[in-house]
């Protein structure tokens, strides 16, 4: 009997072309089934609000799966001040934290390649830039038509040319603001480094994110990896000690 329900199901979902979605106070709407998103994303679900007034998210597709991103180029000729990897954030409190994340059980990945990775970062010639660091957004309908939001991330990672480019935010900004710059930080980290693990990119994010807005302190870093199960090797204290001789 459940097997008939379970195939009754498939084929009404399969055979629904609309589905009625709430369009305002005491207003339902049928919409093709193809437009309407699970909002899994909230920042992505508020960004297409902003731009659109159709109401797409309901119960249907996911929008992470459904948006591609792009970024935009940065004007040419603009002037880019070069700092160091440590006032960017990149030290020994981030790479020990992202040590520790890849030796873990979820990825267990060899020493080698965990150098490999953060050998990356330390590569990286960090460029601040007044000018926004933005990406496009894409969500394609099943009319054929495209919708197309534009946001700033404020932190860009390109791997070809090993540049980071960040908008450098003030000492004086608000929590709001410090928290945004966190986020998408440790966004663009965790997805430099798991471009091939999708499913982990969360989840590192989150713990440089946090990480991030205790300044890496290392007392609270070595707190934050013993409540997630992480430690170092023998290898990776080694490596550490090798790039950072004085500390």
């Amino acid at each position: 009997m459940q097997h008939n329900s379970s195939k009754n199901e498939h084929f009404l979902s399969e055979s629904l072309m609309k589905v009625p979605v709430d369009s305002g106070p005491g207003r339902i709407t049928l919409f093709n089934k193809h437009d309407v998103f699970i909002a899994d994303d909230l920042q992505l679900k508020h960004l297409f609000i902003q731009s659109s007034s159709r109401p797409m998210f309901v119960c249907v597709r996911m929008i992470s799966k459904s948006v591609q991103k792009k970024e935009l180029p940065l004007t040419n000729g603009l002037e880019l001040k070069r700092i160091n990897l440590r006032d960017a954030m990149i030290g020994k409190g981030l790479l020990r934290l992202i040590l520790g994340f890849l030796a873990g059980s979820s990825l267990n990945m060899e020493a080698d390649k965990r150098h490999e990775a953060v050998q990356s970062l330390l590569n990286l010639i960090v460029l601040d830039t007044s000018e926004t660091v933005a990406v496009v957004y894409t969500l394609s309908l099943s009319s054929g038509e495209t919708q197309e939001v534009r946001a700033s991330r404020m932190v860009r990672w390109d791997k070809e040319s090993s540049k980071f480019f960040i908008q450098k935010m003030h000492e004086s900004a608000e929590q709001k603001d410090q928290l945004q710059y966190a986020t998408y930080f440790s966004e663009t980290i965790a997805e430099g480094l798991l471009w091939e693990k999708e499913d982990l990119i969360s989840s590192l994010s989150e713990l440089i994110k946090m990480a991030y807005i205790l300044k890496f302190d290392e007392d609270a870093v070595g707190f934050l990896m013993k409540s997630k199960n992480l430690q170092l090797f023998v290898e990776d204290e080694e490596f550490l000690s090798a790039v950072f001789p004085n500390e």
